[in-house]
């Protein structure tokens, strides 16, 4: 399943792609998004230098109920709890990037790709993803689910955003 959507960032270009390459942001962003879970979260943000720009890693566990999931999607989950990786691959010369998503094992495989586009004195980021997961009978199902959790944080990311800069 194909979704797309739009972040807006309160910064110039080059500000949004310094504090989307901080190691201190990708934890702030989780804290943001699970406030009150963060104690049942385990997560990090590491950030590496490549040729082209960087690469932004935030892992995450955390059981479905921390974060949010529905039952059916839950069922699905180890005992050991859910391990995510996220890896934004960023060019900075052409501000654009390449989203990965590793679920651990799961039938679930998200990627994409990311763009930066400056406007006066905001920064918009268009996000073009592509959700598949390989369960019979509920993929389907889930799939839209995982689409409407990640186009719901485009708010929590402007907020984390926000905060970050102030």
């Amino acid at each position: 399943m194909k979704t797309s959507f739009e972040i807006i960032y309160p910064a110039s270009i080059e500000k949004v792609i310094t504090v989307l390459g901080d190691p201190d942001f990708l934890t702030a962003r989780i804290e943001q998004q699970f406030p009150e879970e963060s104690t049942e979260i385990n997560y990090s943000g590491t950030v590496l230098p490549t040729e082209q720009g960087f690469v932004a890693v935030t892992d995450l566990t955390a059981s479905g109920t921390a974060l949010k999931l529905p039952p059916v999607a839950q069922k699905f989950i180890p005992a050991a709890g859910l391990q995510l990786q996220v890896r934004d691959e960023w060019d900075t010369s052409n501000y654009t990037g390449i989203i990965e998503v590793d679920t651990g094992g799961l039938p679930v495989s998200v990627k994409g790709f990311s763009r930066l586009i400056p406007l006066e004195s905001e920064t918009k980021r268009i996000v073009e993803l592509e959700v598949k997961v390989s369960i019979p009978l509920f993929g389907k199902k889930i799939e839209q689910q995982v689409v409407d959790n990640l186009e719901s944080v485009a708010s929590f990311e402007t907020q984390a955003f926000t905060k970050f800069i102030n």
